[in-house]
């Protein structure tokens, strides 16, 4: 007699995916390259050897396979500090999810943060990736704009793959979400 544990919130954010996105890396370089992450690298190894890159809630969260040249680019390649050289607080950082608008979620030393690409500033937003699932889980629309990336399918087609959007007026600047 088997007794089924309940789904864990990572479980459940997977579920509700279009992916993945790309056929599995080796498991053993996956959890190789994510080590130096501890933790955190570990629960990002397991679910990109389930499921590597993803989409979910209508495209406006987007998880990074790990290692792909192609659109969407992997975590790998989207992780180059090339990349992200605008940004010196980034230099610690891994890369590996972002919401609609293409503001990014990573690994850091202290847990799963964000980074605002019109300040500059990064925020802690959850301990792990089991709590930065449940967040997404709970409130889609805050965390990735779902409902935004509804209405703009609705009227305009599915986003491309490896697009985000983009506002005609920086937030910061007073942009509004329609």
């Amino acid at each position: 007699h088997r007794v089924d544990q309940p789904l864990s919130m990572v479980d459940k954010l997977a579920r509700r995916t279009m992916g993945p996105l790309c056929l599995s890396s080796e498991p053993a370089r996956i959890e190789a390259a994510l080590e130096k992450w501890g933790t955190l690298g570990h629960e990002l190894a397991s679910l990109l050897i389930r499921r590597d890159g993803f989409y979910s809630h209508e495209s406006a969260l987007l998880v990074r396979p790990f290692q792909h040249s192609g659109e969407p680019l992997g975590i790998v390649e989207w992780n180059d500090r090339r990349r992200w050289s605008d940004y010196p607080s980034t230099d610690e950082l891994l890369f590996f999810a972002e919401d609609v608008f293409g503001h990014p979620f990573a690994l850091a030393k202290e847990g799963i943060v964000t980074l605002d690409l019109e300040t500059g500033e990064v925020e802690k937003v959850a301990d792990s990736l089991e709590a930065w699932a449940a967040m997404i889980n709970e409130d889609a629309n805050l965390w990735t704009s779902w409902t935004l990336a509804h209405e703009w399918q609705e009227r305009f087609g599915v986003i491309p793959i490896g697009q985000r959007l983009v506002p005609r007026k920086p937030f910061v600047l007073g942009g509004e979400y329609r």
